[in-house]
């Protein structure tokens, strides 16, 4: 039986994934099946994100990102290995979504929040709808990365 995210996922696979490995990103082994792991390297520094999805299967994630120095990093007084530092070890970071606000209720997801339902109809987008929107909001994170200037889906913890 497939999930109800399995559209969603299947429309971010097809149209965000060239997007990211087209702007240097390298898909890697996540650790864990919901996430999927992309990083790059260069100028001394690794650029890196994550989708997280929902960990009950619902049609929504979020982008965990981060910047740090190449190589091992202590995060804590622990060390870290080069290869497997992730978003939540790096010094700077935060999220991509689709509201700038820490909650739940900002991540991409099928579902449209309450005031689009009202004025648009519908109570849905359609999975590509929710690509095309992640494909937008991505340029604001390459700007992050660039400037570090947030835009209106970067929230940096």
């Amino acid at each position: 039986m497939a999930s109800r995210a399995s559209p969603l996922r299947a429309a971010i696979r097809d149209r965000f994934f060239p997007v990211a490995e087209a702007h240097g990103f390298v898909r890697r082994k996540a650790a864990h099946p919901l996430f999927t792991d992309f990083r790059r390297e260069g100028e001394g520094k690794v650029q890196l994100f994550d989708i997280q999805w929902d960990k009950y299967h619902r049609p929504s994630f979020v982008l965990n990102f981060g910047e740090a120095p190449c190589g091992d990093l202590n995060v804590h007084g622990t060390l870290v290995l080069a290869e497997q530092v992730g978003p939540a070890n790096c010094p700077f970071g935060g999220r991509l979504q689709r509201f700038k606000d820490g909650s739940l209720s900002c991540w991409f997801r099928l579902r449209k929040p309450w005031r689009e339902v009202v004025r648009f109809g519908g109570w849905n987008y359609r999975p590509e709808q929710v690509a095309d929107e992640v494909i937008g909001a991505f340029k604001e994170l390459e700007e992050w990365w660039t400037s570090k200037v947030e835009g209106l889906h970067v929230y940096v913890r």
